[in-house]
């Protein structure tokens, strides 16, 4: 058996933590629904690291390595950033969710978010497809052409989280119209805006360094310590693992401590249920400094009809 490596190491780790990571959003997808993209997205990453930690560690194992194995670890190393963009997209929309009279102006806009971040996924694939499976400077203007779509991959994905940014300072902007819960969530997400910005950040650096094909010329000599495979290991470990690391368990963390689901939104506010439940119980209970003692009179019941502070039929609950 090889000897592993530093990045083996931590490709045997992230198969040991995403694990439970992946059953834990598989979880919150039974909680929450499949409709709620957020927790579908955390999922597919927590399957790239698994399949990415087991390609590098089989690629290691071996003397020689094909193409095709090679190419699809650095595919797999690349692509986190993807479903990170995503799933922040995701939690966005459930936040915003009966929010805003226009809400359907903003749904639509994170849904143009979503598909840019899946076309950004597809340019960095095809062109990481391109570059490993030309490996000689025979090949160069197919190198070039693959290295091109990757440029134009991760600007898109710098877009995206600009646009993620101002999004969610816009929502911030409008937070009394927010329902409870979900602020916690929209409290989470900018949480982990800075260090998913470090994991795009990356991310570029990581593109526009040089291939360390021989006899291609691309990329600056100065970023050759971002690139993700030959780079420098203390560099990569820290703006993209455990990044990725610290966003997911934020957004795990906060799924799996935050009751989405006893939101609602009813007269222009968001409520909860254990809102409603203690406005409705003090408005029932009696003053002991004002007329008969609490032992003389009989107390109602939280009222359960159709109070503007109760659940109607109609109203949209949960995550």
């Amino acid at each position: 058996m090889t000897h592993l490596d530093s990045r083996s190491i931590v490709s045997a780790i992230e198969i040991v933590v995403y694990i439970p990571l992946a059953a834990l959003s598989v979880c919150l997808l039974v909680k929450y629904g499949f409709k709620r993209e957020g927790w579908l997205y955390l999922l597919i990453l927590s399957i790239i690291r698994i399949a990415g930690g087991i390609t590098h560690i089989i690629a290691q194992e071996q003397a020689n390595p094909s193409t095709t194995l090679e190419t699809v670890v650095t595919i797999l190393e690349t692509s986190g950033v993807s479903p990170l963009l995503i799933a922040t997209v995701g939690f966005l929309t459930t936040v915003k969710q009966n929010a805003f009279e226009d809400g359907h102006l903003l749904h639509k806009g994170l849904r143009l978010m979503g598909l840019l971040s899946s076309v950004a996924l597809l340019l960095t694939i095809v062109g990481g497809v391109n570059i490993g499976s030309n490996t000689s400077s025979d090949d160069v203007s197919k190198i070039n052409s693959g290295n091109n779509l990757r440029h134009i991959g991760v600007i898109l994905f710098v877009v995206q989280f600009v646009l993620t940014v101002l999004v969610t300072f816009f929502i911030w902007s409008k937070i009394s119209q927010i329902m409870k819960h979900r602020r916690t969530l929209l409290k989470a997400i900018t949480l982990s805006l800075p260090f998913l910005g470090v994991r795009v950040l990356y991310t570029i650096l990581s593109a526009y360094s040089p291939l360390g094909i021989p006899g291609v010329t691309s990329g600056s000599p100065s970023l050759a310590k971002f690139n993700s495979t030959r780079g420098d290991f203390g560099i990569w470990l820290i703006m993209s693992p455990i990044m990725e690391f610290i966003v997911i368990v934020i957004y795990v963390t906060v799924g799996l401590a935050t009751p989405l689901q006893n939101d609602y939104f009813v007269g222009g506010k968001g409520e909860s249920l254990e809102d409603a439940t203690q406005l409705n119980s003090s408005a029932y209970a009696p003053n002991p400094s004002h007329g008969p003692s609490a032992s003389s009179v009989s107390v109602a019941k939280p009222y359960t009809g159709g109070s503007a502070y109760a659940p109607r039929p109609g109203v949209t609950y949960g995550a």
